[in-house]
Order: structure tokens, then sequence, then C-alpha cells
């Protein structure tokens, strides 16, 4: 089970996932309502009362639009909850690595998400690459190659499973590179690492350069 804080229509909310479904619930933590799944396990679209998950991992939302996108890890693909609907967003619902629109591009057990200006950014965590979605669907690889750990020009640099990803206001997007035991940063066409030394597990603070994580998992910006 996930937990992510989120303000919606003014209100703080606290969405819970479980495999197949979503539960909103109040800031005065006295009412449970489910958002979207019913429970049961699989790649159905439709109304969301009679829609279907499978390893939900993590959300982002689009508050000009009141959308919800939903990483469906287990699933491989984008959900989006729009409207009392849930569509597939993007994603084939089979493994895969294939950039393209819509249903017709593929990932690999999807995992964190972030919405800004206008994309749905992904840690397209089997395939160690991030990748973004565009208002139509379009998927393309932000960064990433194969599995390992290298900086430098987003075309050959590589991530170990990274599962969560968040964008800042000029652009830079940051990475929790679980496998590499850091956190790596894209700018300006080029990826390197904020904190961590790098394929070292540890738990050291201080400087970002000697700091040491173990499995980082999650960023919040």
């Amino acid at each position: 089970m996930y937990f992510i804080d989120v303000t919606l229509k003014k209100t703080i909310a606290i969405l819970l996932f479980s495999t197949a479904f979503i539960v909103l619930r109040s800031q005065t933590f006295t009412q449970v309502n489910t958002a979207a799944g019913n429970s049961v396990p699989g790649l159905v679209n439709g109304p969301v009362a009679s829609a279907e998950f499978n390893g939900l991992y993590s959300l982002c939302c689009d508050f000009s639009n009141n959308d919800m996108y939903v990483a469906d890890a287990l699933n491989s693909t984008i959900r989006k909850i729009s409207n009392g609907m849930v569509t597939t967003f993007a994603g084939s619902g089979s493994i895969g690595d294939v950039n393209g629109q819509g249903t017709n591009a593929s990932f690999y057990y999807t995992s964190g998400l972030c919405f800004n200006n206008g994309y749905v950014y992904v840690s397209d965590n089997g395939n160690n690459k991030i990748k973004k979605i565009d208002a139509g669907g379009n998927v393309t690889t932000v960064a990433g190659t194969t599995i390992g750990y290298q900086d430098g020009p987003i075309a050959t640099a590589k991530f170990n499973n990274p599962t969560d990803v968040k964008v800042v206001p000029n652009g830079d997007i940051y990475v929790a590179d679980y496998g590499n035991h850091c956190i790596r940063l894209i700018s300006n066409g080029q990826v390197s690492t904020f904190a961590g030394t790098g394929t070292v597990i540890g738990d050291v603070i201080g400087p970002n350069a000697s700091a040491r994580f173990f499995h980082p998992s999650s960023i919040c910006i």
C-alpha cells in the first residue's frame, strides 16, 4: 500500500493504493471513498466503478482539468481518470520498450509519475529509462539506455531501476535511482548524480557528493 498527500479542490487528501483500486480519504479522516476500481485485478477501462487496475504504484494530477494519471505497474501502462471514466493513456498492456502514441507504446513496470507543463513524466522502471507523454499520448524517452550507472549526455546515460521522478518549474528532473542508491539530476541534456556516491550502499548524511543511501524509492520537491 502506498500513500501520497495531494491537494485536490482545496482539500487535503490521502490516496491509498491497493492492487486494484484507489481510495480517497478526506482531511477529517471520517469518510473513505473509492475513486476508481472494483478491487479485482485486471486491465479494464470504462466507468470508475467497474474499471480494473493491477499493481498500482503512484499517481499524479493535472489540477487544471482535475484529471488523474495512474502508474498501473503490473499492467505496464499509464491510466487516466477523467470525468468519471478510466482510459489507458499510454501503454499496450504488455511488457516492452516502445515509444509511440497511446496503446502503441509499451513500458516495463511503470512506477513514479509527475505532471509538469502539460507532460506526464514516467519512471519506466524495468527499462531503466525516464520517459514523458504529451497531451496526445505520445511517448518519448527523456534519458536512459540500458541498466547501469553512467552520468553524461541523456542519450548515453544509464539508470538502475529508477522508481520515482519529479520535475521542478525550470524543467530540471530529479530521479530516485533505486538500484544505484542515489538521486540523479537531468538538466540541459545531461545526467548527473545529484546526491549519493553512486552504486555504494550506506547511511551517511552530509554534502551531496559524500552522502549515501540504500535504495531511495521516492522524491518530494
